[in-house]
């Protein structure tokens, strides 16, 4: 089934690299939850499709009660994010209202809250939509999460820098 408009997608700064690149050795290494779509299917090098068994997304299930679900990246290499790209194609429905972006530089990850630091405040979705996302503050990073209010799918996730020079 094809649908019939049009989607924005949009093109990062010239320059600029994906640093969630699985062949470059970068890993989702945590997910709250991935019920219904598979934490990894987030950085995926391919455009999502829509598909008749499954979604080719993150998607978590409804929460019930307090928090938040998230998902952390972990980088191929310590990196400067400038700019995110959120896809939301094909999640009709299960969009999270908002989002919000996290990053750690430590060697191993810590779930500890005093550990991050968030890089980008919360920013409202919706579906069937790309959006660029540029950062104001940069720090290097390894680990970055995506948080996701209160729950839902992202079917795709771009994480555009460089290497830090460390």
């Amino acid at each position: 089934m094809a649908f019939g408009f049009e989607r924005k997608v949009w093109t990062p700064t010239t320059g600029l690299r994906n640093l969630a690149l699985v062949k470059q050795c970068a890993k989702v290494v945590f997910a709250t939850d991935d019920f219904f779509g598979a934490k990894e299917n987030l950085i995926r090098p391919e455009k999502p499709v829509q598909k008749e068994s499954g979604l080719d997304a993150w998607v978590t299930k409804r929460r019930r009660g307090q928090g938040h679900d998230f998902a952390i990246i972990r980088l191929g290499s310590i990196g400067l994010v400038k700019e995110v790209i959120v896809d939301t194609a094909f999640i009709d429905g299960m969009t999270p209202s908002f989002i919000s972006i996290d990053i750690q530089n430590r060697k191993d990850v810590s779930l500890n809250e005093g550990h991050w630091t968030e890089v980008l405040p919360m920013k409202p979705l919706s579906s069937n939509r790309s959006f660029l996302l540029r950062l104001s503050e940069l720090y290097p990073a390894l680990f970055v999460r995506l948080n996701v209010y209160p729950d839902g799918g992202i079917a795709r996730l771009r994480l555009m820098g460089v290497e830090a020079q460390v």
